[in-house]
Formats: C-alpha cells, structure tokens, sequence
C-alpha cells in the first residue's frame, strides 16, 4: 500500500516527500507559505488573484481549463474542459441568486465569484 504522505499531486505539479515534510514540521501558516514561495507549483499558484483562500484552487482550475477549450486539439479534453468550467459558472450563478436573496452587497457578491481575473459586471 502506497503511503500517500509521500508525494501530493497538485493541479500544477508534484511536491517531493522532503517539501512535505519540510511543511509538515512547519509552525505557522506564514511558515508553509514560506516553503511554496520557494517551489515552481507555490510561484505559480501565488500568481493568481483571489478573495477568499478557498477560492484559490478553484480559481487555479478555472483558469487551466478555460486555457485548455482554446488551446488543445482533443476532443474530449475540450469536452471536460467545458463541463468543469460549466459546473464553476452555476456555482456563480448560484451566489449572485443568494446574493441578491440575503441583500448581500454588490461588492462582496462580486468577490465571492470565481472569473479569469477580469473585473466582473453584474
């Protein structure tokens, strides 16, 4: 049985076992962040603009798919691609009708929604 603290597939790569330990004996959240400054996946994770920190991986795969429906050949990667971003738009949609429903500002709608990076337009 593979041990699965050995490695972590990330959408943007593969931390080694030592860069797992390494944040494994971190202290503090400041100090993880530290480590993943230093890796190619956290350099590239950090580049994307977010609200809230759960949005971040959301966002990540937001942006490689809808990269992905205008620059693969594949069919059916074109097709998952679509479905992904499909399932992320209904989640949008999802809270601007709550949004507007609870009397939420127009502001903190527009923050809870997980676009490419370009101002949003409600």
């Amino acid at each position: 049985m593979k041990n699965y603290s050995d490695f972590a597939i990330l959408d943007n790569g593969t931390l080694r076992k030592e860069n797992i330990e390494e944040m494994k004996k971190a202290i503090s959240e400041d100090d993880i962040f530290d480590i993943m400054k230093r890796l190619p996946q956290g350099k590239k994770m950090f580049k994307i603009k977010y609200n809230y920190l759960d949005q971040l991986p959301k966002k990540a795969i937001y942006n490689k798919y809808r990269h992905a429906i205008y620059s693969s050949n594949d069919a059916s990667m074109i097709f998952l691609s679509y479905m992904f971003l499909s399932q992320i738009e209904l989640e949008n949609i999802i809270n601007i009708i709550e949004g507007i429903r609870y009397k939420v500002s127009r502001g903190e709608i527009e923050n809870l929604l997980v676009l490419n990076n370009f101002p949003s337009k409600l």
